[in-house]
């Protein structure tokens, strides 16, 4: 038997939490708000995706730094490029470089 709250799809309506993440606010409209896992099949952490589910976005495989390993001043991003690198702005040392395997090197100027 499947879960009574979000019928067995393991998310439910952020803000509709007793209905599935797709339900209908009318007859020929359906809830656009962003779903949640459901309290009493999918508590767990992380919550299992539903099925069929494709990422949009890619997080860092690695923590990112706020602050410049080299002097400990506050970092500001400077943009991603291919491979997961990184780009950074310090204020003392300016461009600095993380590279996916975790070093930090400074941009060449």
């Amino acid at each position: 038997m499947s879960c009574t709250r979000c019928s067995g799809i393991g998310w439910v309506c952020e803000e509709h939490p007793d209905k599935p993440i797709e339900h209908r606010i009318a007859s020929d409209i359906f809830c656009s708000y962003a779903g949640a896992p459901c309290p009493d099949c999918n508590p767990a952490e992380p919550p299992r995706l539903p099925e069929g589910w494709q990422s949009i976005a890619k997080v860092a495989p690695f923590p990112l730094p706020a602050n410049c390993p080299l002097c400990g001043a506050r970092m500001a991003p400077a943009g991603i490029t291919g491979g997961l690198t990184y780009k950074f702005t310090c204020s003392r040392h300016g461009l600095l470089i993380l590279t996916p395997d975790g070093l930090i090197r400074r941009h060449p100027s």
